[in-house]
């Protein structure tokens, strides 16, 4: 447990790595065991606000990459929507929403919620041309992506 310090023979306290008990003095300063966590164990000192944009801009990425590997037919649920300055694709949006769906174990009929189609549509106008209204879409999109990714 973290809450435990450790202390060498003559009472100064130590931190001791939790991965392979290599110890070093807490008086020395943090550099040491920055540097071992670095060098040793591939662990940064990254912010965790840092690491959490990595991790979405990655999920991202390799939702496009997916999109892209099984392209759909979709007819245009709201022909006279206004396009956008920055247009959507509609197999990447697919695929990122059945993964927030399935991930946040989020109900399939969000979609119906006027609240959250609002917020949808402040962040970006065209998605009413892309994602259905009802459930029962949302429900073969779900089981689509399922498909793929077995």
């Amino acid at each position: 447990r973290e809450d435990y310090k450790y202390y060498d023979e003559i009472a100064r306290e130590q931190w001791r790595c939790a991965l392979c008990y290599t110890n070093y003095l807490v008086s020395g300063g943090t550099r040491c065991i920055k540097v071992h966590l670095n060098n040793k164990h591939n662990i940064t000192e990254d912010s965790p606000t840092d690491a959490r944009a990595k991790i979405i801009q990655s999920s991202i990425q390799a939702a496009m990459d997916n999109a892209i590997l099984n392209p759909q037919r979709r007819r245009d649920l709201n022909p006279s929507q206004a396009t956008t300055a920055i247009p959507l694709d509609g197999d990447t949006l697919e695929v990122l929403y059945v993964k927030f769906i399935a991930a946040c174990n989020m109900p399939l009929r969000l979609v119906e919620c006027a609240e959250f189609r609002a917020f949808l549509t402040y962040l970006n106008s065209g998605v009413d041309k892309y994602l259905s209204i009802t459930h029962n879409t949302i429900v073969k999109l779900v089981l689509r992506q399922y498909n793929f990714e077995k």
